[in-house]
């Protein structure tokens, strides 16, 4: 999604806020979900996306989801590290497998304006599906066996 000539991250987006309402095994399946819709639409190797967003999905719904239960405002202070934390992986990812990155335009070009916009916009993806989930007692997750 485009604003400004800048992306938001929506699948990221999406797969924080519904890892943080389910389950590790949840967020590691929409990470992974998500991660091989952006690795059909994209240029880098593929399952690059799948991987990171998996484990960013595993990640957060361990270890953030029980926290932000308790601390509301959390997604959103968490929101820029997630950012940051995707985008050195899909990074490092690519040079490890030849591609050729320029760190300075990937930090100082996208990172920042990245981490602004998911930031900015995580409310608009968070708050109405925690209303939703909040009004309507729906769970949004996968069945982990």
């Amino acid at each position: 999604m485009s604003l400004l000539g800048q992306h938001i991250d929506l699948v990221l987006l999406l797969v924080v806020t519904l890892a943080m309402f389910g389950s590790s095994w949840s967020g590691l399946m929409w990470g992974l979900l998500g991660g091989l819709v952006l690795d059909f639409a994209s240029v880098v190797p593929f399952g690059t996306n799948a991987i990171i967003l998996a484990l960013i999905g595993f990640t957060v719904g361990s270890g953030l989801r029980r926290v932000s239960q308790a601390y509301p405002v959390l997604p959103f202070v968490a929101m820029p590290l997630v950012t940051l934390v995707y985008y050195l992986l899909v990074g490092l990812a690519l040079t490890l497998t030849g591609w050729t990155v320029d760190w300075a335009w990937i930090i100082g070009g996208v990172l920042f304006p990245a981490v602004v916009l998911d930031t900015v916009a995580l409310p608009f993806i968070y708050l109405p599906v925690y209303t939703l989930r909040k009004r309507k007692r729906v769970e949004i997750s996968w069945q982990g066996g």
